[in-house]
């Protein structure tokens, strides 16, 4: 069965509409929808979705096992588990064309618009929040190609923090440390030895977000 088969399952087994699913899970009927039809391939609010409607996480997520955990006997249902712990939050990681996309128009940030998680969610970081896998040397040795920051677009972009920035007349996006300079903001690659280290942020620039944190797994 796939994921959209068993999220319309859930849904009709808890008899919900899908504003009424949205509602409960806090997200857009568009959300329910993307996954009814099979637009949205994951979602960081399944497990809420199947505990909204009373089925398995596990089964919903990953078709794994029973879609309930109930011993029916006669007309009585009685549970055969505890209630389970609540489970972390997860943050989306995406690419830099995506980060861009969010600058302009933050709503089309939904559930199952990435691909990949981290499992974790700093409970500092807004709603809108990201993960962005670094690309490029221009700011080693303070973050390195590769690693993994976390990204929070609510956040206000302080001099010296680390943000992500967009050139709207060609879509460039990049990851550079934002300064000012007698009022003027600009962005510099905290690498020394980059070529053009400095921009500056005139009206052709958008900040973003800003970097609130690394992701260092153990």
């Amino acid at each position: 069965m796939k994921l959209s088969e068993r999220v319309k399952a859930a849904r009709a087994h808890a008899g919900l509409k899908q504003p009424e699913l949205a509602n409960l899970v806090g997200v857009t009927q568009a959300v329910i929808s993307n996954l009814e039809r099979g637009v949205a391939g994951s979602s960081k609010v399944l497990p809420k979705i199947a505990r909204a409607c009373g089925v398995r996480g596990d089964w919903l997520t990953m078709e794994s096992g029973p879609m309930l955990d109930k011993l029916v006997t006669g007309r009585q249902q009685v549970s055969d588990v505890a209630p389970g712990p609540e489970m972390p939050g997860t943050l989306p990681v995406i690419s830099y064309i995506q980060a861009g996309e969010f600058c302009e128009a933050i709503d089309l940030f939904e559930p199952g618009y990435a691909e990949e998680f981290l499992p974790i969610r700093p409970v500092s970081v807004g709603p809108h929040a990201y993960a962005l896998r670094v690309e490029g040397r221009s700011n080693h040795p303070v973050i390195q190609d590769g690693e993994v920051v976390i990204v929070d677009p609510d956040k206000s972009p302080d001099s010296g923090k680390f943000v992500v920035a967009k050139r709207h007349s060609d879509g460039h996006v990049t990851l550079k440390q934002l300064k000012y300079s007698e009022g003027e903001p600009y962005i510099e690659a905290a690498n020394e030895n980059w070529p053009d280290r400095i921009i500056k942020v005139d009206g052709d620039w958008s900040i973003c977000g800003v970097v609130v944190g690394k992701y260092q797994p153990m």
